[in-house]
């Protein structure tokens, strides 16, 4: 969904992503991520704002996860329940663009 009035514009709608690969970096070392499950669908919300001048656009892009990527139950040393967390995509983008064809 799209709205442009002058130069500006505003967009939301779905964005559906793959999740290749979940790598922690340390300061001395690397971390697979064993516990993630990688190479899974995420669906995402997004939100735009943006400025445009002839072909180019400047823009400013919120995504939220509306899938988990994970949900994680933790348990003390006998097994038992104490907690739960489930971790979403949150992402804040800035971008650039040129329109290189147009209708």
């Amino acid at each position: 969904i799209g709205w442009q009035l002058n130069h500006f514009n505003l967009t939301a709608g779905p964005e559906v992503e793959y999740l290749f690969e979940v790598i922690t970096k340390f300061p001395d070392h690397k971390s697979n991520n064993s516990f993630l499950v990688n190479k899974k669908w995420i669906l995402n919300a997004n939100l735009e704002a943006g400025y445009r001048i002839g072909r180019f656009q400047i823009g400013l892009r919120g995504s939220m996860g509306l899938t988990p990527v994970v949900d994680l139950e933790f348990t003390d040393v006998n097994g038992v329940h104490f907690a739960s967390k489930r971790i979403i995509n949150l992402a804040l983008q800035a971008a650039v663009n040129y329109t290189i064809l147009e209708r």
